[in-house]
């Protein structure tokens, strides 16, 4: 009896935890300037939310522009990601805003958003499973 109490405490404790709010996770893989920050979903899309007004949150997205048309992140911009040219373009950026980058799946992003902890951007945010776990989880896109 005591151990299905246990159980019945657990699985009713495990939701909640998962509910209890989309925080960052900071990733090994750091940067000069820090870790790249992994957010769920819902939890860049909070980010978006609270940083409209305030326009302090740039949205990168580096997939192909045909892609981007094909629907994006609310007021996402389009940089397609190129290794070699990246730096040059981030370059143009200012460093006191936070930057949230997606991809398709979230691989491209992490590593274009480390180039940029490299480079002394922070915070630095990535979607994690990108475009797809957004649109997985029902979120808005614009074209």
């Amino acid at each position: 009896m005591k151990i299905a109490r246990v159980l019945l405490l657990t699985c009713l404790a495990a939701p909640a935890a998962r509910s209890a709010g989309p925080a960052a996770s900071p990733v090994s893989n750091v940067g000069a300037a820090g870790p790249v920050l992994q957010l769920a979903p819902k939890g860049a899309f909070e980010l978006i939310v609270k940083h409209r007004k305030a326009k302090d949150l740039v949205v990168i997205d580096i997939r192909s522009p045909e892609d981007f048309a094909a629907g994006h992140l609310p007021g996402a911009i389009n940089m397609q990601y190129d290794e070699k040219k990246f730096a040059d373009e981030i370059a143009k950026f200012t460093k006191s805003k936070s930057y949230l980058l997606n991809c398709a799946g979230g691989k491209s992003s992490f590593k274009a958003a480390k180039a940029m902890t490299g480079q002394g951007f922070k915070p630095v945010y990535n979607l994690d499973g990108g475009i797809a776990a957004w649109t997985g989880y029902g979120l808005p896109t614009t074209k």
